[in-house]
């Protein structure tokens, strides 16, 4: 009797031992999986953001990919260049991530180079340089592009390399699909934002400024591009502005 429960004792024993095993082995292995994407979560997240980072010789942040294209930088000595499918842009001190345009043929992205800021299309940098660019936007039909740049203490929108008036500030319009400082109409043919002065806020469509209010929200373009609506705050009214 004494020797028939130790069998079965030393068998139990080993299949505690084997099932044991198998779950360490199919834990270690979960684990490795969660770590890969952990990683590949970091790496996007750092991609959206111009890095400083100098301690490494050569390092790849992606952009973009697809079958077609292919868009990351690297980083040798102390210099960023971009690659487009393998084509290498100018070396500059500092790249921001770029916008793509919705058909991924275009993009464009701000680079810094002698303590400059330049616009860079498709890898080509412009003429013309800023001591900042932001909110860099494409039209819809990818066509047209406008951002927001800053000239010593006042800021520009420039669309189409069209350099507006420089303003004391730049706001936000909140739209129904989102919030931007430069808001395109569905057929890309109109450009909005929104300006912002010690007396108040106005919205500029085209170039042509509307009256100023007290707070602006909820602009929007109609869905054939024609009209354009927003709330405005003026005192204690409230009151809904068509076409300003």
């Amino acid at each position: 009797m004494n020797i028939h429960i130790k069998i079965k004792t030393s068998t139990a024993i080993v299949v505690i031992v084997i099932m044991l095993a198998g779950s360490f082995w199919i834990l270690k292995n979960k684990l490795s999986g969660i770590n890969h994407v952990d990683t590949s979560q970091q790496q996007a997240t750092q991609s959206l953001k111009p890095t400083e980072d100098s301690s490494d010789q050569e390092s790849k942040l992606i952009f973009a990919g697809n079958p077609e294209r292919t868009v990351y930088k690297i980083k040798r000595d102390d210099k960023w260049i971009v690659l487009d499918n393998g084509q290498e842009s100018p070396a500059y001190d500092q790249v921001a991530a770029p916008a793509f345009s919705q058909d991924n043929q275009s993009f464009a992205y701000a680079a810094i180079a002698n303590n400059q800021t330049y616009l860079v299309v498709n890898n080509v940098p412009q003429v013309t340089p800023y001591k900042e660019i932001t909110n860099i936007a494409f039209s819809p039909n990818g066509i047209r592009l406008a951002y927001v740049a800053k000239t010593g203490g006042n800021f520009v929108v420039v669309v189409d390399n069209k350099v507006s008036e420089e303003y004391q500030q730049i706001g936000v319009l909140q739209t129904n699909t989102g919030s931007a400082p430069v808001v395109f109409s569905p057929d890309s043919q109109k450009v909005a934002y929104k300006v912002i002065t010690d007396n108040g806020s106005y919205v500029v469509v085209d170039q042509q400024a509307g009256k100023i209010y007290d707070n602006i929200a909820n602009f929007n373009f109609s869905d054939n591009s024609t009209q354009f609506t927003y709330q405005a705050e003026a005192g204690n009214k409230q009151v809904t502005v068509v076409h300003n």
